[in-house]
Formats: structure tokens, sequence, C-alpha cells
């Protein structure tokens, strides 16, 4: 078990309190380099702007329907949800074997994966293309493949930052 400095709360805490990273050049430590408190105090888990640049830290890709599945299971009380228990199940569960290998990088084709699941079972159901096509445009979250930065909000003040 190794120690950690978060560059955000200026603590050093166990390894176990940061979200490891597949982006070994920026992060050769395999820990992101802020802590999980910090990194997901403004994690929202049902807006993407506010995670998704955490995914793309953390060099996994981002499989809306495994997200939305989490929130099915985890999400009921919005009131009992943090910024950790969506996200740690997530990169929980890009670890495993059909997505161990998958980077940030291939979003864009595990999107027409899932685009070309979609498209297919509801032909089977006998749905028109019109509907079919409506039906994947609003199901579909966009994700930038520009490096994202986090998300700032005015008037926020670091926890435990030194005086400016």
């Amino acid at each position: 078990m190794g120690q950690c400095f978060c560059e955000k709360c200026k603590r050093t805490m166990s390894d176990k309190e940061f979200y490891g990273s597949n982006n070994l050049e920026k992060y050769p430590s395999g820990k992101l380099n802020q802590c999980k408190k910090c990194l997901t105090m403004h994690v929202n888990n049902w807006d993407p702007n506010t995670y998704l640049w955490i995914l793309q830290e953390c060099d996994v890709p981002y499989v809306q329907s495994e997200w939305d599945k989490l929130l099915a299971d985890y999400g009921a009380d919005p009131k009992k949800v943090t910024g950790t228990t969506i996200l740690g199940r997530y990169l929980s569960k890009m670890k495993l074997v059909q997505y161990r290998d998958k980077r940030w990088k291939d979003n864009e084709v595990l999107k027409r994966i899932a685009e070309k699941k979609m498209r297919e079972a509801m032909t089977h159901q006998g749905y028109t293309s019109a509907q079919i096509d409506e039906a994947i445009a609003n199901q579909m979250v966009s994700v930038p493949t520009e490096h994202l930065e986090e998300p700032t909000l005015p008037g926020y003040i670091t926890p435990n930052a030194p005086p400016q």
C-alpha cells in the first residue's frame, strides 16, 4: 500500500483514496493527482458534463448503457447518491474482460456498436427507420473528442487551499 499526494486538498493519504488511470504517460504511478473526494465533489451522476473529464483522465471509455444501468441500480434515491457512488462502480466495471482493453479513444467505436445493436433490435420489433433514428438521437450522449478540463464553479474555494 503506497501513499499519494492530492494536489487539490494538499493532503497525503493511502493510494486507495485515489482512482487509477490507464494513462501512464500522464500518471506514471497509475493514480490520478486528486483524491476521490476532491475529484468527485462536483459530480452530478445525471449530467455527463460533470464526469466525462474524469473518465478521460482515467483513460476509460464512456459506455452510456453501462452508466445508465448503474444509475438505475444505485441512483433510485438521489439524496443518497454521492459523486463516488456511480463513478467508482463504473470504473470497476471498466476492468471487466469486455472493457479492460478499451480506452477513451474507443468511445466512437463503442458508440457505433451500441447504435447498431439498438437499430437491429428495433428493426426486429417493427419500428420504422424514422422512429429508430429518433430513438438513437435521443438516447446517445455526444462525447467530445478533444481534451476535457475539470469544470470550474464560480466562487468555489478549494478546501484547505492556501490563502491567495
